[in-house]
């Protein structure tokens, strides 16, 4: 952690440097105010890195870059000037440090093939303390919508974000709507997948970086190592976001998927990390992170499961609440 920070700290202070040489250089007055306040939020966020955990860090990062974007959208460029190509690089490296502070949270996949999983045959109802009186349906070891649609539905229906994680949540909503046209144009072109659908797989997976396949965070440089590894399997490195997003949405055969009501959107994103947990009869924390449906037990790496370890990632359930508060939600 101390080692990341550091790094995220030296590429703000040069991010600073660049723009408080913008700012002695330029003659404009507009420009200069812009830049002022750009140094004022960035310099915040150096203070907030001090002490914060790794995903208020990351939110600290996207912060700083937000403030470096503003200053670069007020530039006003001459000839062979610099400025924008060392900004740029400086939001480069915001954004991969930020994507590094997720991958090190971020969750491996529960896919358990090749696995040997003692059948459990009592699921429990009642995952937390906190589950309302009437209890759950239970959690399913079927893994086909079809069998677990009201399930999924039940579950979102029960599940409130944990008051002290819901500025992780906005951090995550705020990140959503920065990339939705993004999002959305990716979407559109795989028969209507959900923008949401898609945003929260990249935060889920890459942190919301650019530079990383949208299967599993693996850098876009290279085919994927984890699981799924060797994707895309045509095409030659580096790889553009968008090639290695509509492939990872392709393999999953969600451009298949008919229709995306609230349930489906549950159960194409808990199938998206697998359905290992399911086989514990345990809440996946992929999906129940961060809310009250979900207290511990995750997988620390490929096909290794910790029953104690608990997740610091923010779980898509609870994001999906987020939206639906910004009156962003999926249609039941």
């Amino acid at each position: 952690m101390a080692t990341i920070t550091d790094n995220a700290r030296s590429q703000i202070l040069a991010a600073m440097s660049v723009l408080m040489q913008r700012r002695a250089d330029t003659p404009d007055p507009a420009e200069k105010t812009v830049i002022t306040g750009s140094l004022e939020e960035m310099n915040a966020q150096l203070d907030r890195l001090e002490e914060a955990e790794l995903l208020d860090a990351a939110a600290s990062i996207a912060s700083a870059s937000d403030a470096l974007e503003r200053a670069i959208g007020a530039a006003k460029l001459r000839p062979f000037d610099n400025f924008l190509k060392d900004a740029q690089e400086s939001l480069k490296h915001l954004g991969q440090i930020g994507g590094d502070m997720h991958m090190i949270e971020s969750l491996p996949s529960a896919d358990t093939a090749g696995e040997v999983i003692t059948p459990v045959t009592a699921p429990s109802t009642r995952p937390s303390p906190t589950v309302p009186a009437g209890g759950l349906p239970a959690l399913s070891t079927n893994t086909t919508f079809a069998e677990v649609a009201t399930q999924c539905g039940a579950w979102y229906a029960a599940c409130n974000v944990r008051p002290e994680r819901m500025s992780n949540v906005d951090f995550y909503v705020s990140r959503l709507f920065k990339f939705k046209p993004t999002y959305e144009s990716v979407g559109a072109d795989l028969n209507g997948i959900p923008w949401q659908f898609v945003g929260i797989v990249h935060g889920m997976e890459a942190g919301f970086d650019f530079s990383r396949h949208l299967h599993n965070g693996d850098p876009l440089t290279d085919r994927t190592r984890q699981v799924p590894a060797g994707r895309p399997a045509t095409g030659n490195p580096p790889f553009t976001w968008r090639a290695s997003a509509v492939d990872a949405l392709m393999l999953k055969g969600l451009h298949q998927v008919p229709s995306w009501p609230l349930a489906r959107v549950i159960y194409e994103l808990e199938r998206y990390n697998g359905f290992g947990y399911r086989a514990r009869a345990l809440p996946t924390p992929y999906l129940w992170s961060f809310t009250n449906l979900y207290e511990k037990g995750k997988y620390v790496r490929d096909h290794e499961f910790d029953p104690e370890a608990v997740s610091k990632q923010c779980g898509a359930a609870a994001i999906l609440k987020g939206l639906e508060e910004k009156g962003e939600g999926i249609d039941k």
